[in-house]
């Protein structure tokens, strides 16, 4: 019952996370109206035009003609992303279709196609897939339908229903130039304009953005909620023939959302805002803990500087697109750069904890050297304890951690499905650790890393497979679009998970090869970094084995860690150090 209030924050964690994490980056877009622009078809991309074919190809099918095609920025401020619509009018029916690229990240479908139908009561029905849930208020103007099917040629058939509402009369006429953009302009505003009208919105200098409201959150659930619901749906409809007529544009799509991965965040100020709204999020959680705020802005200071190892290391070597922010229960820099060498990766994976530990110990020496005990209240010697337990965690050789990262690029780079199975081992160590400690944070990290597995897997068969296929400087982003397509072993990921796992094998294909001169140069220096760790930590396992609490009953046990708590509350030391916790051992007075 100690760690009641702990257990239910993680829980909540586990159970609303993604949700927070939609939340906070609504309220890091912002908005405005496109500017659409009229274009030729030979204007488009031939990466576009075949990500398009299929769909178009079943229009012209059912009897649709093309009419018009547009061009635009995204919506998104910052964002410089090229997303084309393309107009056909089906003249039996009177139905407008509307095809429109959707190269987001996390995407689900490569295109967004939609059926409209407009009455004489100037009404409109739409009919979507996939979609409602990004629509966080209908406006009353629109009879909106989506009924989530699992194939996108189904769409005409259900909008062939949908449009048959009472008292209402069909217009059977298409739209011209002028009124084809009229009408796309006229939509934006329409939704835009009742997301305010909700208070789920507020107009700025720039455009719109999101307002921080119950109803944002609200949005925020539904999107998650309907994005699983969909991508679940998506994975049924998953059939031979489907995947025969799209597969083209499938592999465009996939090709175009990787790109999308390595784009950039946006503006300076964009990037600051974001980092200031992960920050926010990062306090307001450990808030939940328990911890005092001297221990978050001590916690705070300790990522920031191992972050600021990794970004300093980054920028030096040429990464662009460097950003930090916080994360639910840590920080991370990001980065981009193509063909970076091992020696790169193992650099910038080393300089973001080697920094907080020499600064760490050189505070600890200081102190000691002037004749306080170590272990008080103060706040250098709190600053100095956390940062090198933090920055010695980081160290363990288990993946993601940075020491994690360190052994596949000096050793396992090679082998891919070394690589899985180190993951395996790593979360063997992490989950033993938490059941020995009994540390409800440790679990956070258990759950993380153990909904990675399938991932981890997914890509070491990957990379196993191209390896196998082609020499690794001949392999191409077509190469692992069509791998993911074709292989069954990928068939049930939706378009935005195969994404994450061909830039995640891009990565790896792109990073040069470690020499054997870097593999023993980097592994003898991370392992006399990680000695005194390993030395601590045999020589607690010993006391603790050699000591009366060993022998103790379970009562006594428990009566002890009632003391501690007791001396610890008296003393305002807040990390877990009951006898048997590794950090009990690390900060133990002698």
């Amino acid at each position: 019952m100690e760690h009641i209030w702990i257990w239910l924050a993680v829980g909540l964690l586990l159970w609303q996370g993604m949700t927070l994490l939609q939340f906070l980056m609504f309220l890091y877009y912002k908005f405005r109206f496109p500017e659409y622009q009229l274009c030729q078809k030979d204007e488009i991309d031939a990466q576009v035009q075949k990500i398009l074919l299929p769909y178009e190809t079943h229009l012209l099918e059912n009897h649709f003609e093309f009419k018009y095609i547009v061009k635009y920025k995204s919506m998104i401020v910052g964002s410089d992303l090229v997303v084309y619509k393309m107009y056909y009018y089906n003249p039996t029916e009177g139905i407008h279709a509307i095809l429109e690229t959707t190269p987001y990240k996390g995407s689900l479908q490569p295109v967004k196609l939609s059926y409209d139908t407009i009455y004489e009561s100037k009404r409109v029905a739409t009919t979507e897939n996939g979609m409602k849930h990004f629509i966080p208020v209908i406006p009353k103007e629109v009879y909106f339908f989506d009924h989530y099917l699992p194939l996108w040629e189904n769409i005409f058939k259900a909008h062939l229903k949908d449009r048959i509402i009472d008292d209402e009369k069909i217009i059977r006429q298409p739209f011209d130039r002028e009124g084809w953009l009229a009408y796309m302009q006229y939509s934006e505003h329409l939704y835009t304009y009742a997301n305010v009208q909700y208070g789920i919105a507020i107009k700025t200098e720039e455009g719109y953005r999101y307002r921080a409201s119950v109803a944002l959150w609200n949005f925020a659930k539904e999107t998650t909620r309907g994005y699983k619901k969909f991508s679940k749906i998506l994975k049924m409809g998953t059939t031979e023939t489907s995947t025969q007529n799209s597969i083209q544009s499938q592999t465009q799509g996939l090709i175009s959302q990787m790109e999308q991965i390595d784009k950039r965040v946006g503006k300076s100020s964009s990037k600051m805002r974001l980092f200031i709204l992960s920050i926010i999020a990062f306090v307001a959680l450990f808030s939940l803990f328990g911890l005092s705020v001297a221990d978050i802005f001590i916690l705070v200071i300790v990522l920031f500087v191992h972050e600021l190892g990794h970004f300093f290391a980054m920028r030096y070597f040429g990464y662009t697109d460097t950003n930090i922010f916080f994360l639910p229960f840590g920080a991370v820099t990001t980065g981009n750069k193509k063909r970076r060498s091992a020696y790169e990766e193992f650099i910038v994976s080393l300089m973001g904890p080697l920094p907080g530990i020499v600064i760490g110990i050189t505070l600890l020496v200081l102190v000691t050297q002037n004749g306080v005990e170590p272990f008080n209240n103060s706040f250098i010697n709190s600053y100095a304890i956390m940062s090198i337990i933090i920055n010695y965690i980081n160290l363990l050789p288990i993946y993601p951690l940075d020491g994690g990262r360190i052994l596949q690029t000096l050793l396992l780079s090679r082998y891919p499905k070394g690589q899985f199975y180190f993951y395996i081992i790593g979360l063997t160590i992490l989950t033993v650790a938490m059941v020995w400690m009994r540390d409800p944070f440790l679990l956070i990290f258990v759950v993380l890393i153990a909904l990675g597995l399938k991932n981890s897997y997914l890509v070491s068969e990957g990379l196993k497979k191209l390896f196998s296929t082609y020499k690794q400087e001949d392999i191409t982003k077509e190469n692992i679009a069509l791998l993911l397509l074709e292989d069954k072993k990928f068939a049930n990921e939706t378009l935005a998970s195969k994404a994450r796992i061909a830039k995640q094998v891009l990565t790896v294909i792109e990073m040069k090869k470690p020499r054997k001169r870097l593999m023993f140069f980097g592994m003898g220096s991370y392992l006399f970094l990680l000695s005194p760790i390993l030395v601590v930590g045999y020589f607690g396992l010993k006391i603790m084995h050699q000591s009366p609490y060993s022998d103790l009953s379970k009562e006594g046990k428990i009566e002890l860690r009632t003391f501690n708590k007791t001396v610890q509350s008296y003393e305002g030391f807040k990390i877990n150090t009951t006898p048997n916790s590794f950090l009990g051992i690390l900060a133990k007075k002698v």
